[in-house]
């Protein structure tokens, strides 16, 4: 007898990728024992179901797939609370802004969650800036062509005088090769996961906000599976899968960091104090902007920090 309810998730990366490996695998393995036979799921990678990166949301949207791995930042309109977490120095690390992120949107603080069930609600680590070309220092990102990885990544890099434009992941390595960018926000797992740490010689650690990610499913596919099933689902997704997907990261982006450290053609800068306050009164007329344009981003960037709050204090 086959499975009640047989699923079909979209996954755009490889089965091996650190995103699959600590996040929907793990999920999808638990979710299984959980429930036996009354469930099947299928993880279509490297595109096997379609669709564009850019447009994973859509996939959910149309029925094509159940579920999906959706970057929100390609359709920032779509979900334009989200630029909270491109605002640079409120996280300590990827833990922290992943479950930051998983609880707010559970909670119903951020927009454009609201036609889906949120299989999945995390962060990248705090990004930091890789160049193929000479970047030791704050000055030489003036005029330096930088992939940005969101709406929100391109506004602080040209703030810093960067000529940034946004890039899909999956677009970088090509984009550095063929001259179109001269380097990349971005975080250890990528950087070598794509191949980017081949053509990238110069690391500059001004560490800068992170980019939300998501397993969204459609809302009227989660309604029509059992009980059972929604229960298992509920179970773990929310803080179960943030936390099983960032200290998986986490661990794999240090060890990452360590094989940088001893390679010895890379250059790898951590600026001085004096360099992050600059970049950070730089980024203040930013956020002061936004913080102007709602009276709801106030609101939504003191649930932020008051989650961050709860989580330092061992909530």
């Amino acid at each position: 007898m086959g499975a009640q309810a047989e699923l079909n998730f979209a996954f755009h990366a490889p089965v091996t990728s650190a995103t699959n490996q600590g996040g929907l695998k793990p999920f999808v393995e638990a979710v299984t024992k959980e429930v036996g036979s009354d469930i099947a799921i299928k993880v279509h990678t490297d595109e096997g179901l379609g669709g564009l990166l850019t447009n994973q949301v859509e996939l959910v949207e149309n029925g094509t797939a159940d579920a999906a791995f959706v970057i929100p930042g390609f359709t920032p309109a779509r979900f334009p609370d989200n630029f909270v977490f491109g605002i640079p120095g409120i996280f300590n690390d990827i833990v922290e802004a992943s479950l930051t992120f998983s609880r707010v949107v559970n909670a119903g603080v951020l927009r454009g969650y609201e036609n889906f069930f949120v299989i999945g609600a995390f962060c990248t680590e705090p990004f930091t800036l890789h160049s193929r070309t000479k970047l030791t220092t704050l000055a030489d990102l003036k005029g330096l062509k930088l992939r940005a990885a969101n709406g929100a990544d391109e506004i602080m890099l040209k703030q810093l005088g960067a000529d940034a434009r946004v890039v899909p992941g999956d677009k970088v390595l090509e984009s550095i090769e063929n001259g179109t960018i001269d380097g990349t926000t971005m975080h250890a797992g990528p950087l070598v996961d794509l191949g980017v740490d081949r053509v990238t010689h110069y690391d500059y650690y001004l560490r800068l906000g992170c980019a939300p990610l998501t397993v969204l499913m459609n809302k009227d596919r989660f309604a029509a599976l059992s009980p059972t099933v929604q229960a298992a689902f509920r179970k773990y997704s929310g803080d179960w899968f943030a936390r099983r997907y960032a200290e998986f990261n986490a661990a794999h982006n240090e060890s990452l960091l360590a094989e940088m450290r001893a390679y010895p053609k890379r250059t790898i800068t951590h600026p001085p104090q004096q360099e992050i306050d600059e970049a950070a009164k730089a980024f203040q007329p930013i956020i002061d902007d936004w913080l102007t344009k709602d009276p709801r981003n106030a609101r939504t960037l003191d649930a932020v920090k008051n989650e961050v709050g709860r989580l330092r204090a061992g909530g």
